[in-house]
């Protein structure tokens, strides 16, 4: 029960960043949203000698302000070959968001409210950012196709209507 996001930035601003941090935040606040992975809650991990565990710990500080700023965190994140493949593409300069939809929302009625919600928050980070979204998973692609076909059967019912009257 994933939708996938992507888009692709060739030059990543600080402004196209904060709006990707922005778009995280209001994607975990759709209802039906479950969980949400993207670049801007990226974790690192480091050994803490006094408690002798393994700790996570947030590599990016959003919102920024500067570039300079921005670069020193994206350099430790690059850094980190883990992330190259999953939450970007280094070699095409592309990012995705891993949006986790709850089972039941999904499954049910409000599963297009849910969808269109989702959309929303992405075209205003393409309006804020500049750059096409891209949106996948099955249930997204499921709802999509389900509406169209919703539609399609009441004009086939207007029409039929229309004709034997």
């Amino acid at each position: 029960n994933t939708v996938v996001i992507g888009f692709e930035a060739p030059h990543l601003t600080v402004n196209a960043f904060n709006a990707m941090a922005q778009l995280h935040t209001e994607l975990k606040q759709v209802p039906g949203v479950q969980d949400v992975i993207s670049t801007p809650t990226a974790v690192g991990l480091r050994f803490n000698d006094s408690t002798e565990k393994i700790e996570p710990y947030p590599l990016f500080h959003t919102p920024y302000n500067s570039m300079d700023s921005l670069q020193k965190d994206w350099s430790v994140f690059a850094a980190m070959p883990f992330y190259n493949g999953m939450l970007y593409n280094a070699t095409t300069n592309s990012y995705l968001m891993a949006v986790t939809v709850n089972k039941d929302s999904a499954n049910s009625k409000a599963r297009t409210r849910l969808m269109n919600n989702i959309v929303a928050a992405t075209d205003r980070y393409e309006q804020l950012s500049k750059q096409q979204v891209h949106i996948s998973g099955l249930p997204y692609i499921r709802t999509r196709v389900a509406d169209k076909i919703a539609k399609e059967m009441n004009g086939f019912l207007i029409g039929s209507l229309v004709l034997s009257a």
